[in-house]
């Protein structure tokens, strides 16, 4: 069954809905339920059109009513235009019942309507647009609002028709319906105008019907009307014309913007006029403008118009452009005229205008002339005036023009500006006759000499004045009636002509003017010059020695016979450089056939002359007298040669023999002239080119230039080379009146210059294997501007070339390493030189051992102990004889094997048994009695190298009570070698000695101090370990004090000289240092306060403060505790302090010995 019952006709996409029921067959039956996996089908025909699920089940139903029911379902898809037979099929559920069918019901299917809505209208750009352009216009098919969405959608086409006011249809074209938007478009191209009807008509399909829409639109264009001439003068009238069409659109629209006539241009237009809506008639714009008015920017040219249509506000008309107009806008025509006030007058008279005028072409036109216009007034073809006008005064007036004499045509021309054309007007003939002329004549002198141009000058003038031009064209010059030449007229009337007479005479001139075409008749005059000549005769003799006579004579002509010749001048004789050798006045002349001589004979040696050796070249001058007429004359050149005189040198030297290298030289040069038999003695000074020059043998030791009626120089020499010298003296000559000349000889001796040498440093020490520079400074006796001395200085030490170093500057340096203890012995030699003699200087150096330690022993114990000499820190402790051994050490340290290092010797307290220790191993390097073995004393110890060998020696002395004052020194380098050996003090000295060494004297080797060690004074006694000599006995304290001292030396100032440093063994235990320069006290101190009386010993070390001088350490007496401080070398400040036995040890506080 279907639901509802199906009409037989049904418009296309109508939705069609179907449901069915499947009943059982048996009544009254047990009612069995429908399952769920029964299913509906929906044929048409034999094609599936859907499929219905069952709803419910018959669970629980009578058999009566014992059904399933099927979902109402849409047809999914539109059926198409045509009849269709539906049927239901149930499947049958596969568990209770069958299928079965239903009966079949019969459905047509007709086309459904379709609308074209104006809703749905595009046209684009708009419904009026311009001629040419392209309109796109879009309709929709809409189906009947009954079709469903699953529908098939209209296709086809929509085809276009456009009929024009009046005309017939045509077709525009046809636009395929899109399936998807329902939209058919079309595009045309508009270029008929006019408004138009259109039908859009769709064509229908299988399952749509056609439809159609009307509309409209408008092709407007603007009709730019043709000008009435293309070619205008500018300042015409000019309308402009343009029609908008149609005048109403299909809507009845009509225009409401402005049109705009303008000249199209590459980047904007240029608008010639406007013409707004309110000047507008039923779309006609129209306009007539004055194209000479600027506002309408049409000045001479040609042009394209285009008329533009500009839509106003809420216009249905787009913007339009018309066709181009082409305009050439050409320049106005003009108008002249005028006349003469005369058509005669002479050469220089005036000419004006009368009734001249320009006006514009066209009557009352606007068009100003250009600023600064003018008419130019033409004679002929040459242009002879310009006449300016303006706007507002446009009547000619013509400036003042001359014009020559001779017949005129005259027109007035305009050559035309920006915006009038050209234009010409004849005047009346004008006639002009000639000018009178005068002529005089002048000559730049009246008496001249002969060969030099006498300027003849003609004055060419008019009695009329204020004419424009001075008289021109040519003169005539002739000499004695004979023309000579012709000379144009200048601007200011002047002809001139040279004449240059060459014989001696007088001579008549006379100039003549033709006339020109502007002045006549021609006119003449005439005047006289005279020329006159000045000769000078050969000088006699032609070759003279300077200082012999010489003749000089001279004729000048023509002679002075007559008053016009009066003559009263002179003669001078003078130089190329015009200085004057003599005078001759009319005392000197005599008149001869040939003219008056002028004679004089000179003594050419006299200064006054100013005659020179060599060749000479002089001329004749004559000089004019008080109103002579005669000019003043040069004759030609005459020489004469000269001979130049010889000359003498002497040389004198101080000193006259020898001299020491860098002593001044004085040198006397003394040149004079050497007058020959017969000559004059010259008293012309010798000239200032020449010179002295001073030689040693070849070379040229000094030059200078000399001048004057004496020649005489002095050299001073500041420096000359050592060695033999040969000096001369050359004259050079002055290359004018006196030769050169060479002076003899003088033999010189130059001695070398002594020189000295100090060598740094020259004293102090150094440690082993720590290199030192050692500076040698070269001095000498000459000043550093003669030079510094050059060569080497060689470096020794003791007799062993150590370097030889060049000299740089002063100085020259050697850095040198020890690599052993010792004295340094160095030399420092200057080698000599050319010019220095050679020099030498000593200097000494202790090399120290590197003394990285300290020794505390105590005065009664089994040990002693090395310390740190930098940080104070134990190092070692030393029990050589075991625990049992309680008498206690005496100390030493020094560099007893010379490798550099410390090494240090003991004795006990009971022996003099010397044992010596390695520094660096610790091991034993021997040992040696110092005095007998049965001597049971203590033995005070001290080392130092007093040979200078390089290696310490070992000195002793009895250290205790009992025993004479017996100082000993054994060699380090063989124990069994005694150096030193003697009593120190009165052999009834018996308590004791303290010893210390060091380089007391700075000698280079250390020495032997001594100071008693209780008992005595304070008696210190130091003997050179060099000779063994007594150095000094000193008192250091008070003569009264007998409490015993320490004694250690050590260099504290750096000065090379050992300071002596003295202990208080016991009492107040002072500290005194003594300077090892003066022996005076430099410092005196109390190391343990006030307060301990248990005396104090004494040693030095390696600077501990970094100050670089060497510290003191001082350890106390019995009763100290075993305190040791140390204190600084340069100042006596304390650095620090320690206990070098604990206060258990039985030693502690039974007093130290230290080194």
């Amino acid at each position: 069954a279907t639901t509802p019952v199906v009409t037989t006709s049904v418009p296309y996409g109508t939705p069609i809905t179907v449901s069915a029921t499947a009943s059982s067959t048996i009544n009254g039956g047990y009612a069995m339920p429908f399952t769920g996996a029964s299913a509906m089908r929906i044929l048409d025909g034999s094609t599936l059109l859907t499929t219905l699920n069952v709803s419910d089940s018959a669970s629980g139903k009578s058999p009566s009513t014992a059904s399933s029911s099927f979902a109402t379902s849409s047809l999914p898809t539109a059926l198409s235009v045509g009849t269709h037979i539906l049927q239901a099929k149930y499947q049958g559920d596969g568990v209770n019942y069958a299928a079965s069918s239903s009966t079949t019901q019969s459905i047509n299917i007709v086309q459904a309507s379709t609308s074209i809505l104006t809703s749905d209208l595009l046209i684009s750009p708009s419904r009026t647009v311009a001629a040419g352009t392209n309109v796109t216009i879009s309709v929709k098919v809409t189906p009947d609002a009954s079709v469903a969405a699953n529908a098939i959608k209209p296709t086809g086409t929509v085809t276009f028709m456009a009929t024009p006011s009046g005309g017939s249809a045509t077709t525009l074209g046809s636009g395929i319906v899109d399936p998807v938007t329902g939209f058919a478009t079309i595009t045309v191209s508009t270029q008929a105008v006019g408004n138009f009807a259109v039908v859009a008509t769709y064509s229908g399909n299988g399952n749509y019907l056609t439809s159609s829409l009307n509309t409209s639109y408008t092709v407007a264009a603007l009709n730019f009307t043709p000008l009435a001439s293309s070619v205008i003068q500018r300042g015409s009238q000019l309308t402009l014309t343009a029609d908008v069409v149609p005048s109403s659109d299909s809507r009845s629209n009509s225009p409401l913007g402005y049109v705009n006539f303008v000249i199209p241009g590459t980047s904007a237009d240029t608008l010639v006029a406007s013409v707004n809506l309110g000047q507008s008639v039923n779309g006609r714009y129209s306009t007539t403008i004055d194209t000479g008015n600027p506002a309408f920017n049409l000045p001479v040219g040609s042009y394209k118009i285009v008329a533009k249509y500009v839509a106003g506000a809420s216009d249905a008309y787009p913007a339009i452009v018309s066709g181009e107009q082409s305009l050439v806008v050409t320049k106005q025509s003009i108008t002249l005229g005028g006349s003469l006030d005369r058509t005669s007058l002479v050469y220089g008279g005036a000419v004006a205008l009368t009734n001249s005028f320009i006006t514009p072409g066209i009557a009352g036109s606007t068009i100003a002339f250009d600023a600064n216009a003018f008419v130019t007034l033409f004679d002929g073809q040459t242009s002879v005036a310009t006449i300016p006008f303006t706007d507002s005064f446009r009547t000619l007036v013509l400036p003042p023009v001359t014009f020559n004499a001779g017949v005129h045509n005259l027109q007035l021309r305009f050559a035309g500006d920006t915006n009038y054309q050209a234009g010409t007007f004849d005047l009346p003939v004008l006639t002009v006759s000639q000018a009178p002329a005068n002529i005089a004549l002048t000559s730049s002198g009246f008496n001249q000499a002969a060969g030099k141009a006498f300027t003849l000058t003609a004055q060419v003038s008019t009695p009329q004045l204020n004419l424009p031009t001075n008289p021109s064209g040519t003169v005539t010059f002739s000499i004695d009636n004979t023309v000579v030449g012709q000379s144009a007229i200048n601007a200011s009337g002047q002809a001139t002509f040279n004449f240059t007479p060459t014989a001696a005479g007088a001579y008549a001139v006379k100039a003549s003017y033709s006339g020109d075409n502007n002045f006549g008749p021609p006119v003449s005059t005439t005047t006289t010059v005279v020329a006159s000549t000045l000769t000078l005769s050969p000088i006699a003799p032609s070759i003279a020695t300077l200082g012999g006579k010489i003749t000089l004579a001279a004729i000048s002509a023509p002679a002075s016979d007559n008053v016009l010749f009066s003559q009263n001048g002179t003669v001078d004789f003078v130089l190329p450089n015009g200085i004057v050798v003599a005078t001759a006045t009319a005392d000197n002349s005599t008149v001869t056939a040939n003219g008056r001589l002028y004679s004089l004979n000179i003594d050419s040696g006299i200064a006054q002359y100013n005659l020179r050796a060599g060749t000479v070249t002089i001329r004749a001058v004559y000089r004019p007298g008080t109103n002579d007429p005669y000019p003043t004359l040069t004759s030609t050149a005459q020489s004469v040669q000269l001979n130049s005189q010889p000359t003498e040198t002497v040389l004198v030297a101080d000193p006259l023999a020898s001299a020491p290298f860098g002593s001044p030289i004085t040198i006397t040069i003394n040149t004079q002239s050497v007058v020959g038999a017969g000559n004059t003695a010259t008293t012309i000074p010798f000239g200032s080119s020449g010179s002295i020059s001073l030689f040693d043998g070849s070379t040229l030791l000094q030059k200078t230039a000399v001048s004057g009626s004496t020649l005489s120089t002095t050299f001073t020499i500041p420096v000359l080379t050592g060695g033999t010298h040969n000096l001369n003296a050359v004259y050079s000559g002055d290359s004018v009146n006196f030769l050169g000349s060479k002076s003899n000889v003088v033999t010189m001796q130059i001695t070398k210059a002594a020189t000295s040498v100090t060598l740094t440093p020259n004293s102090g020490s150094t440690l082993v294997g720590v290199p030192v520079t050692l500076t040698a400074t070269l001095a000498s006796s000459v000043s550093s501007t003669f030079g510094l001395p050059t060569g080497s200085i060689q470096f020794k030490l003791g007799t062993t070339i150590l370097a030889t170093v060049p000299v740089t500057g002063t100085t020259a340096k050697f850095t040198y390493t020890p690599s052993k203890s010792g004295m340094g012995a160095f030399t420092a030699t200057y080698l000599g030189s050319t010019n220095f003699e050679t020099s030498s200087t000593n200097a000494s150096l202790q090399f120290r051992a590197r003394d990285p330690i300290f020794i505390v022993a105590s005065q009664a114990g089994s040990t002693f102990m090395t310390y740190n000499a930098k940080t104070g820190k134990q190092i070692s402790v030393f029990q050589p004889l075991g625990p049992t051994y309680t008498g206690g050490f005496r100390v030493a340290k020094g560099d007893v094997n010379g490798d550099g290092y410390a090494d240090f010797a003991y004795t006990t307290n009971t022996g003099s048994f010397v044992r010596v220790i390695d520094g660096r191993t610790q091991s034993s390097l021997g040992g040696f009695y110092a005095y007998t073995s049965t001597y049971n004393k203590p033995v005070n110890l001290a080392i130092g190298d007093i040979n200078g060998d390089g290696k310490g020696d070992i000195i002793v002395a009895p250290g205790g009570s009992g025993y004479g004052p017996n100082v000993k020194a054994f060699s380090g380098a063989n124990y069994a070698t005694v150096l030193f050996d003697r009593n120190v003090y009165s052999t009834s000295f018996v308590s004791g000695v303290s010893v210390a060494s060091a380089d007391v004297n700075g000698d280079g080797q250390s020495d032997i101090i001594c100071a008693p060690m209780a008992g005595a004074g304070p008696n210190v006694v130091v003997y050179s370990g060099a000779t063994g000599t007594l150095l000094n006995s000193i008192n250091a304290f008070a003569t009264g004090n007998i409490s015993g001292f320490s004694v250690t030396a050590d260099d504290l100032t750096g000065d090379g000289k050992a300071e002596i440093i003295l202990a208080a063994m016991s009492g107040a235990q002072q500290v005194i240092v003594l300077d090892g320069a003066t022996l005076q006290p430099r410092n005196s101190f109390l190391p343990f306060g006030t307060t301990f009386t248990g005396g104090s010993r004494v040693t030095t070390v390696e600077d501990i403060d970094g100050d670089g001088i060497r510290d003191i350490v001082v350890a106390s007496g019995p009763g100290g505790n075993s305190l040791v401080r140390r204190f600084s070398g340069q100042d006596t400040h304390a650095i620090d302090s320690f206990f070098a036995y604990a206060a258990t040890n039985a030693a502690r506080n039974k007093g130290l010995f230290i080194a």
